[in-house]
């Protein structure tokens, strides 16, 4: 049957009144007859019953989808294509060249990621709509993409939950902040949009079924760049969902050489060369921030900038009845984040809970009655565990829910190890807050209760190596979820009244994992610390053997390796590598004292438990102990140059990201606190303090310069020219010396930050890298 030729012919016996109505005309169509279903609920949206997706019921729509090739595969009984292919085959690394390391990167980079989400409930209970904004690598043209999918989720007899794709992919690029309303009727958006080579930034309006308005921001010249994201960013409806609250840098005068002719009032004459500090890595624009609202309906903006200069506030939320905003403030000197209540009618401020913390991610419940936030210690090492606070707002009095844990016992609950908590995360009674936790060298997934402190874990999926809460909506959690061998997907769980999730149900029903990949969580146990742990996470080929050993050491140094899906691992065992990520002592997730010990020991403690679990991985079946590599950046950097002058023999080749070299010349860092507090120098750090020479010596002595002599392995750099962070002097220091002494060495350097991150970076990095590993294989 021509599908496409007799639904034409019927649609044309029916007239033009019938062309565009919905499912009394199409379910009169024979050719529509055995795979086209009605979605109950919805009148204008159709199901596929072949396909397994949903889209709009006009029969235009309907015949273009009958003919689709997707369509004709499942008309024929094939299945549609995964998302995931099978990946390229390689024959061991001597086959590897250029073109099937650049053909296996295309691969691998386009597998997208959830970023957020959004959940639209259903008036007759039975259904819900899912949208979620993923982000994928856009190789060819070098940057992030953005795009948006929706998915109808339906309750079935037996109260068990099903999810329909509706229609396909939206990309959504310039979209670069979105915000619903609480009741899902308004959507706003920050575009980006370019004109004539130049950029501007508009605030749109939508409602659900046109867009209200459109603001040209440079236009209305009120303020700055609204903050993108990062750490003072906010985007956030009004609870009566009038106005938007965001944050944007403060209008300044233009600046001007003393010899400008003009007169205007907006130009400061003798400014054009003064300095100003900036918030550092990521934040180079960002130097003074304000907090905004826009009116929806008369677009009028109000810049709430009589706060005190020395204030830079961010992550701003609304009061219960948009009687005030509430905000975390940091100040310049010294950096700490204090959580302020500003309040319209007495234009006055308060700072809200413990002001010796440093504080973010102030939540409030849906009734408005209760604020949770994140504190942790002032000063010391970064990363720190959180303590979870709860505050009555009527009384303003705070409880710590869960506080820190300094010993966990095995593998209990270690603390709370987070950067922010979700945007929305209560439960639908206010009663319980969902979140993600690092726990050891996974993420999970934890309900905590207000109102009796307990916590549960909610992912019990072991072959999950990373969950990601996306929102929380009512009893419905949506959440990103992948592994070392499993893509990430969108699962939705209906959390309980026993305080559980009944179950999780993906929304796509394709098969995530990625063949061919195997991974083992490893735990250690120090002979020195009987009461502390240590992991290391092994990623291999299936069913390989003579395998050589990448050492990946994570930065920070008090961050982690999570077992989630992660491109340079997936890539490098793709290549025919085996990985190892070592969660030394002193990574985030193992509890405080385990955190801690670090503290005065880096160059030592961390160095002695990579090469344990290098040498202990070593002895595996699968792995050739003659070709071990150690590869690392910034403080895994720290540890690669560290491992191959402490143990020059052990390792064959290596290569390094932005590393840290010479503690004692790591001045122009824009963490000044760093280098003293991870060596012992400084506890007590402020930006006064001038090191002694006897801190230097102590900063040099935990340097991995002080081995360079015994370095023979070749080494490779990657550095950023832009990182503030790591200046590229630390880098460059090091490679001159390897040059000099005779040392294979060769060294990248890009137009990017620390992190190495743009996308054309991070692909040209692993093809750089893969042909310098493979070189010093033979």
């Amino acid at each position: 049957m021509n599908d496409k030729a007799d639904a034409d012919k019927w649609v044309m016996k029916q007239g033009p009144k019938y062309k565009q109505r919905y499912r009394k005309e199409w379910e009169e169509c024979p050719a529509f007859r055995g795979w086209l279903a009605p979605v109950a609920e919805n009148a204008c949206i159709a199901f596929c019953k072949n396909c397994k997706i949903t889209f709009t019921a006009k029969l235009s729509d309907i015949r273009s989808h009958s003919t689709s090739r997707k369509h004709q595969k499942a008309m024929q009984g094939q299945l549609p294509r995964k998302r995931m292919s099978t990946v390229l085959r390689l024959q061991g690394i001597e086959s590897l060249d250029v073109s099937n390391i650049v053909s296996l990167y295309r691969e691998i980079a386009r597998v997208p990621e959830a970023r957020d989400a959004f959940v639209h409930l259903g008036q007759d209970g039975q259904s819900l709509t899912v949208h979620t904004l993923w982000e994928v690598r856009d190789v060819e043209q070098g940057e992030q993409a953005l795009f948006c999918r929706h998915h109808l989720g339906l309750f079935d007899e037996q109260n068990k939950l099903s999810f329909q794709a509706v229609g396909h992919p939206q990309e959504c690029s310039s979209e670069i902040l979105t915000a619903f309303s609480q009741s899902g009727s308004y959507k706003a958006v920050l575009r980006k949009v370019t004109k004539k080579g130049e950029t501007k930034q508009m605030m749109e309006f939508w409602d659900q079924n046109m867009k209200l308005d459109s603001v040209d921001l440079e236009a209305v010249n009120a303020h700055g760049k609204v903050h993108e994201s990062g750490t003072f960013s906010s985007f956030s409806w009004s609870n009566s969902e009038n106005q938007l609250l965001y944050v944007a840098e403060k209008k300044q005068p233009k600046r001007a050489s003393y010899f400008c002719r003009t007169e205007k009032e907006e130009v400061e004459k003798g400014t054009e060369f003064l300095h100003r500090d900036s918030w550092g890595e990521c934040h180079m624009e960002h130097y003074q921030p304000v907090l905004c609202t826009i009116n929806v309906y008369s677009s009028a903006i109000n810049v709430l900038d009589n706060m005190p200069e020395d204030i830079s506030p961010g992550q701003a939320v609304w009061a219960p009845e948009d009687v005030g905003v509430l905000f975390v403030g940091w100040e310049g000197h010294p950096w700490k984040s204090r959580l302020y209540y500003y309040e319209f009618e007495t234009n006055s401020y308060a700072t809200i809970g413990d002001t010796n913390k440093s504080i973010c991610s102030p939540r409030f419940s849906p009734d408005g009655n209760t604020l949770v936030y994140l504190q942790s210690e002032f000063g010391g090492p970064h990363f720190q565990a959180c303590q979870l606070v709860k505050c009555c707002w009527e009384t303003k009095q705070t409880l710590i829910i869960i506080d820190r844990i300094n010993t966990p016992v095995g593998n209990e609950f270690p603390g709370l190890y987070l950067n922010a908590l979700p945007q929305n995360c209560f439960t639908g009674d206010g009663n319980t807050v969902v979140l993600s936790t690092c726990w050891h060298s996974k993420w999970e997934v934890i309900g905590v209760n207000l109102n009796f402190g307990s916590i549960t874990k909610l992912s019990k999926d072991e072959t999950v190596g990373c969950w990601q809460v996306l929102t929380v909506k009512e009893n419905f959690i949506v959440a990103c979820i992948s592994a070392l061998n499993s893509t990430p997907h969108v699962v939705v769980g209906t959390f309980t009244e026993t305080n559980d999730v009944r179950s999780w149900t993906a929304i796509e029903p394709d098969d995530n994992k990625v063949s061919g990949i195997s991974w083992y969580i490893l735990q250690f146990s120090p002979p020195d610390e009987s009461n502390m742990i240590f992991e290391a996470t092994l990623v291999t080929p299936k069913n390989e053997t003579d395998l050589p050993l990448i050492v990946w050491p994570h930065g920070g140094p008090h961050s982690s390796f999570h077992a989630g899906f992660q491109l340079y691992p997936i890539l490098f065992v793709k290549c025919g590598f085996a990985v190892l990520l070592v969660n030394y002592r002193g990574s985030r997730g193992f509890g405080e004292d385990n955190l801690k010990s670090l503290v005065g020991k880096i160059g030592q403690q961390d160095v002695f438990d990579v090469q344990c679990a290098a040498e202990v991985a070593a002895q595996r079946d699968e792995i050739n102990p003659d070709k071990m590599i150690i590869f690392g950046g910034s403080h895994g950097g720290f540890l690669a140059c560290h491992a191959i002058g402490q143990f020059p023999s052990f390792y064959r080749a290596c290569a390094v990201r932005n590393p840290v070299v010479d503690l004692s010349s790591m001045d122009g860092t824009d963490i000044p606190d760093w280098r003293c507090v991870e060596s012992g120098v400084i506890q007590d750090y402020s930006t006064s303090c001038v090191p002694e020479p006897k801190d230097l010596e102590q900063m040099w002595n935990k340097s991995p310069m002080k081995f360079v002599k015994n370095v023979r392995v070749p080494t490779l750099f990657l550095l950023g020219k832009n990182d503030v962070r790591v200046p590229m002097t630390q880098g460059m220091k090091f490679y001159k010396t390897l040059l000099a002494q005779g040392v294979s060495s060769q060294m990248y350097t890009y137009d990017d930050n620390h992190a190495l991150s743009k996308v054309n970076v991070e692909a040209d990095m692993f093809v750089n890298i893969v042909l310098w590993f493979k070189r010093f294989m033979n």
